[in-house]
C-alpha cells in the first residue's frame, strides 16, 4: 500500500484513533440464502465522513461505489470528468443492481467492508486519482484502509458479476487483513514483554478479521511459560475461529487433557468439524470423547453416544459412530463451502 497524498489525509482526517473492532454476526446458510436474490441491495453510506469515521473506530476497511455520474458533466481541474461511457452504460447498471443483492456479495460488503457512495466531485476526484482510479466514469467499487491507504479497485464489468465481485471483494479484504496483521498485530503477539490485555486485543482483532494467516503465531503464544489464563482461553478460542488445519491439529491435541481446549472445539467451523473426526486418536478414550462431543453439538446428530461408549467400546465400534457424524457433517460442510467460506 503505497504512501498517501496530504490531501487524501485531509479527507480522512489522520491522524485517526486506536481500533476498536465490532463484533459481527455470526452467518448461517438459512441467513444468506433466503432466495435466489437477497430482498435488498447493498446499503451504501451516503455521507463519504460518517463513513470514514465509522471505519477508522472499527477498523473496517472501506469500500467506496462511485455511481454513474448522471449529471456531472465538463471539466474539474482541467480534468474531463463526463463518463466516457456516455451518460452511464444502463446494461452495467442493471446487472450492477443485481450483482449488489447477491447474498454472498451484500454480506461480505456490509459485514466485512464499511460501503460508502462516493460521488465524484472536485473533493473526492484528486483521491481517485492519486489512487491511479477512473476520474472519467464511475460504476467501479475501490478499497481503501481507515488510514486512507488504497487498496485496490474493482472495474464496472467485474462488479457486475456476481462471482467476479464476491471473489474480488474477498481478494481485497485478505489484503488489508494480511496488512493489518503484520504491522500491528503481530508485532504484539511476538512480544515477551506485551501484557495480557494488549494480548488479548490482539487476538480478538485476529478473530474478528478472520486473519488465518496469523495461526502459526497463535499457537506458539499457547507454548509460553506462564502464559495468563485469560489469554490463553482467548488464544484456543481464537484457533477455533481460524479453524485452518494447523489450528484444529494443535486443539484436538491438547483436547484431551485441557478443558479450555475441548471447550474450544465446539465452535470449529463444519470443514473443520469433519477435520478433527478424520485425525482423533480413537485409542485415546478422552481425546476421542471431547473431539465427537464437540462434533456432536456442531451437527445436531441424533442419539449421540456419551463419554462411557468411548470408555467401553471396542476400535471397530469407534471407528463405526465417528463415521455416523462423518456422513452427516460432509453435506453441511459442502453448503458451509457454498454459502459462508467465500466470506473467509
Amino acid at each position: 500500500m503505497h504512501a498517501t497524498p496530504l490531501f487524501v489525509l485531509a479527507l480522512f482526517q489522520y491522524p485517526f484513533p486506536p481500533m476498536q473492532v465490532a463484533p459481527s454476526p455470526p452467518f448461517s446458510a438459512t441467513q444468506l440464502y433466503p432466495s435466489v436474490l437477497s430482498q435488498n441491495p447493498i446499503q451504501w453510506i451516503a455521507n463519504m465522513h460518517q463513513g470514514i469515521a465509522f471505519a477508522q473506530r472499527t477498523g473496517r476497511p472501506l469500500l467506496f461505489y462511485i455511481p454513474p455520474s448522471r449529471d456531472l458533466q465538463g471539466s474539474v481541474f482541467g480534468v474531463n470528468v463526463s463518463d466516457e461511457f456516455g451518460t452511464f452504460d444502463s446494461n452495467i447498471d442493471d446487472a450492477q443492481g443485481i450483482a449488489f443483492r447477491d447474498p454472498i456479495v451484500r454480506a461480505f460488503a456490509q459485514d466485512r467492508f464499511v460501503p460508502v457512495r462516493l460521488q465524484r466531485t472536485n473533493h473526492t476526484l484528486p483521491m481517485l486519482a492519486s489512487a491511479g482510479l477512473p476520474t472519467t466514469y464511475g460504476m467501479f467499487l475501490a478499497a481503501f484502509t481507515p488510514r486512507g491507504d488504497f487498496i485496490g479497485w474493482v472495474s464496472p464489468s467485474d462488479a457486475a458479476d456476481p462471482r467476479i465481485l464476491a471473489r474480488r471483494l474477498s481478494e481485497l479484504y485478505r489484503d488489508y487483513r494480511l496488512d493489518v496483521f503484520r504491522t500491528d498485530l503481530r508485532p504484539i503477539l511476538e512480544n515477551g514483554a506485551a501484557t495480557p490485555a494488549e494480548l488479548n486485543a490482539a487476538l480478538r482483532t485476529i478473530s474478528e478479521f478472520m486473519i488465518l494467516d496469523a495461526d502459526q503465531e497463535v499457537i506458539s503464544l499457547l507454548d509460553r511459560r506462564n502464559l495468563d489464563r485469560s489469554v490463553r482461553k482467548q488464544a484456543l478460542d481464537t484457533l477455533a475461529v481460524l479453524s485452518t488445519p494447523e489450528a484444529v491439529n494443535t486443539l484436538v491435541s491438547l483436547a484431551g487433557r485441557d478443558r479450555m481446549a475441548a471447550n474450544a472445539l465446539n465452535n470449529v467451523t463444519l470443514p473443520a468439524a469433519a477435520y478433527m473426526l478424520s485425525i482423533v486418536d480413537v485409542d485415546d478414550p478422552r481425546q476421542v470423547t471431547a473431539v465427537y462431543d464437540a462434533a456432536a453439538k456442531i451437527t445436531g446428530i441424533q442419539n449421540p453416544k456419551y463419554s462411557a461408549f468411548w470408555r467401553q467400546a471396542d476400535r471397530s465400534a469407534r471407528e463405526r459412530e465417528l463415521a455416523r457424524v462423518q456422513a452427516v457433517l460432509k453435506p453441511q460442510a459442502q453448503l458451509w463451502h457454498e454459502a459462508i467460506g467465500v466470506l473467509r
